[in-house]
C-alpha cells in the first residue's frame, strides 16, 4: 500500500451471499437466532447462547458455508442481575 491505494481484499472462496446463509440457519436453527443486523457490507447473527457451538460448527462444517473465520464474538453475562433484569429486552 505504497502508492496510497487501498489493499486489496480477497474475494470469498464461495459466492453465497449474506441473505442464503441467514435462509440457511433459519432452516436449520429456526429458534437460535435470536436477531439478525446488516450494515457496512456486513451481517451479524445474535444467537442463544445454548445453541452457539451447533451454530458455528454448521458455519464451519455445512457444504457450501464453511466458514474459517470467527470475529468478534461478544456475551452479557446477566447472571448476577435480578431476574427481572437477566431477560433481554423482547425475549422471554
Amino acid at each position: 500500500m505504497t502508492n496510497g491505494a487501498p489493499a486489496a481484499v480477497a474475494e470469498p472462496r464461495d459466492t453465497t451471499e449474506f441473505h442464503d446463509v441467514e435462509a440457511r440457519l433459519n432452516e436449520r436453527f429456526p429458534a437460535a437466532i435470536v436477531d439478525v443486523e446488516r450494515a457496512h457490507g456486513e451481517i451479524d447473527f445474535t444467537v442463544r447462547s445454548s445453541d452457539l457451538l451447533a451454530v458455528a460448527r454448521f458455519l464451519r462444517d455445512e457444504p457450501g458455508l464453511e466458514f474459517v473465520h470467527l470475529a468478534d464474538l461478544t456475551a452479557v453475562d446477566r447472571s448476577e442481575l435480578p431476574a427481572r433484569q437477566r431477560t433481554r429486552p423482547g425475549s422471554s
